[in-house]
């Protein structure tokens, strides 16, 4: 894929293969020609660092899709989108149905719950990802605290991806009972203490 962009005699391009197969691959042209505007060559960098970004996700990482194999990682990674929000937007909020799965690549946010705050998240760290798996309300509000890159993968296209790949909703539930097993033992433990 190529995108061009144009501005007075600047004339900048930004190559990017169909697949990400490794962040070097990636290759950025810059044809500048009397151009005064640094912008445009900060924005095309910007895009590369994005690129390489998103590639360099390890989604294994998350619980969710931690038994997914490579092949099915790379396809998640491909229907995942860049955002950019300044500070103070609500990203989720607590009661309100959840349709997005977040992942923090720049910034910080801060978690509430019953107005209270909980935590901050910053970069690496993610939420949401229940909500592609149902439609309930989210358990907290979620707010910018800085400008922040997110990636960002919505119930659309995640259940488009389960259409698409059946085998993933095996490994899905996979990685669910994993979870639910670890819920169980920690009751376990708490319960065998108070015995």
């Amino acid at each position: 894929m190529v995108r061009e962009s144009t501005q007075g005699s600047c004339l900048n391009r930004l190559l990017l293969p169909d697949e990400f197969p490794q962040a070097a691959n990636l290759q950025i042209v810059t044809s500048v020609l009397s151009c005064r505007d640094s912008r445009l060559r900060r924005d095309a960098k910007r895009g590369v660092e994005m690129a390489a970004k998103k590639e360099q996700l390890d989604l294994g990482s998350i619980w969710l899709f931690s038994a997914c194999p490579a092949s099915q990682l790379r396809l998640i990674r491909k229907a995942v989108e860049e955002i950019e929000v300044p500070a103070g937007v609500v990203l989720c909020e607590e009661g309100s149905v959840g349709r997005e799965f977040f992942y923090i690549v720049d910034g910080t946010a801060t978690v509430r719950h019953g107005g209270r705050r909980i935590t901050s998240l910053g970069p690496g760290r993610y939420f949401g990802e229940l909500s592609l798996l149902d439609r309930r309300p989210r358990n907290a509000t979620i707010v910018s605290e800085t400008p922040m890159r997110l990636l960002v993968l919505d119930q659309r296209r995640f259940n488009g991806l389960l259409d698409a790949t059946p085998g993933m909703s095996h490994k899905l539930l996979v990685a669910m009972a994993g979870r639910l097993r670890e819920a169980d033992k920690k009751e376990v433990m708490h319960m065998t203490r108070l015995s």
